[in-house]
C-alpha cells in the first residue's frame, strides 16, 4: 500500500528505499494451512514470472 504501514521495519533493517517500496507483506497465523502456503507460493512464482517478461 502507499502508506508507511510497516516500512519502518524495513528501514530499521537498512533495506534500500527502492527495494522497500516494492516489498510485499505476507501475513500468516497459526490457522494458516500448509496447502494455503503452497498455493500462495505457486501464485507468487507465477506473478513474478509475468513481471520478469
Amino acid at each position: 500500500s502507499r502508506n508507511d504501514g510497516g516500512q519502518y521495519v524495513l528501514k530499521a533493517m537498512k533495506v534500500r528505499e527502492e527495494i522497500s517500496e516494492s516489498a510485499v507483506r505476507v501475513s500468516m497465523s497459526r490457522f494458516t494451512t500448509k496447502t494455503e502456503v503452497e498455493d500462495f507460493i505457486k501464485s507468487l512464482r507465477e506473478a513474478v514470472m509475468l513481471l520478469k517478461f
